[in-house]
This record gives C-alpha cells, sequence and structure tokens, in this order.
C-alpha cells in the first residue's frame, strides 16, 4: 500500500480543515495509507517532525502552505530534499511562498501556486516543478480542483519511477 503524509501548520489546521479532510479522502479512495502532521503541536521542536517525516518514509507528501518549509538542512537547503517522497505543496496563501521561494529545491517538488504560471516562472526561474491553478478560497475548496492536483503529482511521478527504471 502506498503512503502519503499531508502536512499543514497549526496556526492554518482551523482555516484549512476542510482542506485537509478533502486531501486525506481523495488518497484513501485511491488506497493510500494516509498520515497527517501538524508542525506547531504540542509545543515540539521542528527536529522532532522532521525525524516523524523521515520515519513515515510515505511515497508522497503533500503540505498546504510550506508547513515545514522551515527546516533546513546544514547546507541551508531545505528538508524536504532529503525526504523520498515525491511532493505537492499546494501553495493558498503566495505570501507563504514568497517567504521561502528563494530556497534551493529538489526535482521531486511540485509547487501548486495560484494564477498565471508565467508569473511565477519568470520570477522564480529556479525553481523546477511550478503547476499554476485557479486561486481559491480555502473556505469554499473545490474537490475537484484537490483531485487533479493529486492526480497530477501521482501521474508526474510514475511516469518519472517508470523512467528511471
Amino acid at each position: 500500500m502506498k503512503k502519503v503524509m499531508i502536512v499543514c501548520d497549526k496556526a492554518k489546521q482551523r482555516e484549512y480543515e476542510s482542506i485537509l479532510k478533502m486531501l486525506a479522502e481523495i488518497f484513501q479512495e485511491k488506497g493510500f495509507q494516509v498520515k497527517t502532521i501538524i508542525f506547531g503541536e504540542a509545543g515540539k521542536p521542528d527536529h522532532v517532525y522532521f525525524a516523524e517525516m523521515q520515519e513515515y518514509d510515505g511515497d508522497y507528501i503533500c503540505s498546504l502552505d510550506m508547513a515545514g518549509f522551515q527546516m533546513n538542512t546544514l547546507l541551508e537547503c531545505t528538508g524536504y530534499n532529503l525526504l523520498y517522497g515525491k511532493q505537492m505543496h499546494i501553495v493558498i496563501d503566495e505570501q507563504c511562498f514568497v517567504k521561502h521561494a528563494e530556497g534551493k529545491f529538489a526535482i521531486s517538488l511540485y509547487f501548486f501556486l495560484p494564477g498565471s504560471i508565467g508569473k511565477w516562472q519568470k520570477r522564480y526561474p529556479h525553481i523546477p516543478n511550478i503547476v499554476s491553478y485557479e486561486k481559491m478560497d480555502p473556505k469554499a475548496v473545490d474537490r475537484e480542483v484537490l483531485k487533479n492536483m493529486a492526480d497530477y503529482l501521482i501521474d508526474e511521478s510514475e511516469k518519472k519511477w517508470e523512467d528511471e527504471k
């Protein structure tokens, strides 16, 4: 059974509650085992979350609004670069992305950003995989939009895994 880890910050958990629930349901319907990690819960330090993420070792990772991007390696790269899973980072609040966008990102990260793809690629040409979507209201999310994001990630990842064989 494939595994997916969904990551969100405690500060956004209530606002994104319906998104978290929909994503979990979408992946479960596809036969995935789902684990949700909420950063900032119970005052745990970041390295504890990172260890938990490494231990889970899922096939896929899905973060909301760059949750967990505060974790860096000794070489100042995002900690996500060290995780095995193919990754989808859904950005709802653009300011969350801008805060971390100058980082160094592995090819296994896909960023789903609201608005024009050209705007993002022009501003951040060093980011390998940017996918755009129409901006959504976190309180009125279209399940189909989230499903399409998950399908895109899975399809792209499966193609790359096949190419590597």
